[in-house]
């Protein structure tokens, strides 16, 4: 298993602080770290980045269209399978198996728990 980059171990560290997030049922993988929020809607965000990580989040037009409106990118991809290793590991998510899902570059613990603050 590659260690986390120190972003992602500042990112697993900003979640574990806060009590909106828990770790999904299904745990953490290495190269993703998987949660919900206190809502039950399922997030996951890379844990092994060099300098920018990404929140994949469900593919929601609401949400899309609320990060947009704050300056982020959301990229549409396919959860099916691409033969990379955290869409596949996406997959052990019920929330993303098989679906469309948003990827969201972040570069800092602020930007990622203001991705994450978007989806409650």
């Amino acid at each position: 298993m590659p260690p986390p980059s120190p972003l992602g171990s500042q990112l697993e560290h900003a979640f574990s602080l806060d009590p909106s997030y828990r770790v999904h049922d299904v745990g953490h993988a290495e190269y993703l770290l998987r949660y919900r929020t206190a809502s039950g809607l399922a997030f996951a965000v890379g844990r092994t980045t060099k300098t920018a990580a990404k929140v994949w989040i469900p593919a929601d037009e609401r949400w899309r269209e609320a990060l947009v409106a704050d300056g982020f990118d959301c990229v549409e991809r396919d959860c099916a399978s691409d033969g990379k290793g955290r869409i596949i590991t996406l997959q052990a998510m019920p929330e993303f198996r098989g679906k469309r899902a948003y990827s969201v570059r972040v570069k800092t613990v602020d930007e990622a728990l203001a991705v994450a603050t978007k989806l409650r």
